[in-house]
């Protein structure tokens, strides 16, 4: 169940910050399309986890700062030492819902 929602969470997450900075110029939007994805990627694994950033957190667009919140929230996988609920927990809490 972890495995599932961590890829989840990860496909969600990279799709949201694709969609929303893309064009944003103060963050990625005059990168190449490479390097876009490999920030795109790379933060949407750092928001569950340890919290490192590429860019300034403050130049994100709205949206991707919510997406970050609830993505903090959630936090890592069982085994992992990132805080918060955890992926099972959350993915049990869908499962009830």
């Amino acid at each position: 169940m972890t495995l599932l929602g961590t890829v989840i969470l990860l496909t969600l997450s990279l799709a949201v910050t694709l969609f929303f900075e893309w064009g944003h110029a103060a963050t990625i939007g005059n990168d190449p399309t490479e390097q876009t994805l490999l920030w795109a990627f790379f933060h949407s694994v750092m928001m569950r986890t340890a919290g490192f950033n590429a860019v300034d957190v403050m130049q994100r667009q709205r949206e991707t700062v919510m997406m970050s919140m609830v993505l903090m929230v959630i936090g890592g996988g069982n085994a992992g030492t990132a805080g918060a609920i955890k992926v099972s927990t959350m993915m049990i809490l869908v499962l009830v819902m």
